[in-house]
């Protein structure tokens, strides 16, 4: 499973960064008839099942990646530079225009696919500084820090734990 440390390795001095989000990634994934069964749950006195991925299963994750495999291939084997984390795509480039291109072949491909794209979230335009699973990345000065919002998370718990006694 790629990580920070994969996109750290990647990036050059000076690339172009964009980032995809797959939208309610997990529930454009099917269970099998015959395992639904395991995924019931009884609600105010009703009876449901998962008919897709349910988040908070722990092998989600895992066979999600597994199943994005062939899609990173595939736009590896263009020539186009991608780090997958779940449903966090971040694309790379050493140059503005190559980076426009992987990205239309990139959400062409997925779109193509049924996955869905959470416009919000993603970053559909080459910048040189872009937020990657809590990190701002910077290709301009090769510099990376938490984001604020992150640093604020982590000292919440911090604080939590130092309180618990």
């Amino acid at each position: 499973m790629d990580s920070i440390n994969t996109a750290l390795s990647l990036m050059t001095k000076e690339c172009w960064l964009a980032s995809l989000d797959l939208k309610d990634a997990y529930y454009t994934v099917g269970i099998h008839k015959d395992y639904q069964k395991f995924l019931k749950f009884l609600y105010k006195g009703k009876l449901f099942k998962y008919t897709v991925y349910p988040n908070g299963l722990s092998t989600c994750p895992r066979n999600f990646t597994k199943l994005l495999k062939p899609v990173l291939c595939t736009l590896r084997k263009n020539g186009h530079i991608l780090v997958i984390f779940i449903d966090d795509i971040l694309i790379i480039s050493t140059s503005y225009e190559g980076c426009i291109t992987s990205i239309i072949e990139a959400v062409n491909l997925l779109t193509n696919l049924g996955f869905v794209l959470h416009v919000e979230k993603s970053m559909f335009f080459p910048q040189q500084k872009i937020v990657f699973l809590g990190f701002e990345l910077n290709s301009a000065t090769m510099k990376i820090k938490l984001t604020n919002e992150k640093i604020t998370k982590i000292m919440s718990r911090i604080s939590c734990i130092l309180n618990s006694d």
